[in-house]
């Protein structure tokens, strides 16, 4: 009786824990793992289980968490007194997935992407897990980033911004703000933000180019955009096609 009672208010409870076997993935990708559930003090109905994927996002100053895809990975089931049972998964996911990890490097250390693991306990408090996941940029996207810097741009921070890009499906959007201080550009260029919006076999580059403003002339920003295919990538000229499309705007 007192076991009972004590795991309907979380004490003995059954625990979940979810295990990431692909820690870093590419947009698009397969994020593998297994969710191990732990019977507590007593025999506990477990409702469902679902995947929660979120990051933090900025409007107007302040981060807010974002919520942009769940899952369900298990059905209602029972799970005994101290009974483990392991439930494994391997989900595609959405294409448009932030990049966190450049070359080894973190690309936005204040924030990721986050996996929330969240058991529903019949007539009890719920359980929950939280694990961090990277993403790479696909190698499509990573000539691009390589050409930017190619032509001279300067990183100067990456963010996660509220806000849908026009073809976009996400509830926002990341940017890598580029300085233009040595290129080609740097009179007629302040900076350059570079967005992707994935798909599955091919990538939209979005470019903001901020244009420096003259004598008698103000400064402006100019939208550009093209698309890169995720075969075949190699044959084009990633530098050139991002100095046409910056000189098309100044």
């Amino acid at each position: 009786m007192f076991k009972s009672f004590f795991s309907k208010v979380g004490i003995g409870a059954a625990k979940v824990d979810t295990r990431i076997s692909t820690p870093v993935i590419h947009p698009g990708g397969f994020l593998a793992g297994t969710t191990v559930v732990q019977g507590g003090m007593t025999t506990q109905d477990i409702d469902d289980i679902y995947l929660h994927f979120s990051t933090s996002a900025q409007y107007d100053g302040h981060y807010t968490t974002v919520e942009f895809y769940k899952i369900k990975i298990s059905d209602r089931f029972t799970i005994g007194e101290r009974e483990e049972k392991h439930i494994p998964f391997r989900i595609q996911m959405p294409p448009e997935l932030p990049i966190t990890v450049v070359n080894g490097q973190y690309t936005m250390p204040y924030n990721g992407l986050y996996v929330r693991t969240a058991m529903d306990i019949a007539y009890a408090l719920d359980a929950t897990d939280n694990d961090r996941f990277e993403v790479e940029p696909h190698p499509a996207q990573d000539a691009v980033l390589r050409a930017i810097e190619y032509l001279g741009f300067s990183l100067h921070k990456v963010d996660i911004e509220n806000g849908q890009l026009q073809g976009s499906r996400m509830p926002f959007f990341q940017e890598f703000e580029y300085k233009a201080y040595h290129t080609a550009y740097g009179n007629r260029v302040n900076e350059l933000e570079v967005s992707f919006i994935g798909r599955q076999n091919e990538c939209e580059v979005v470019l903001e180019i901020d244009k420096r403003g003259g004598f008698m002339s103000f400064g402006s920003d100019k939208y550009r955009s093209f698309l890169i295919p995720y075969t075949g990538y190699e044959r084009m000229d990633m530098a050139a096609a991002i100095d046409r499309a910056i000189r098309s705007a100044i």
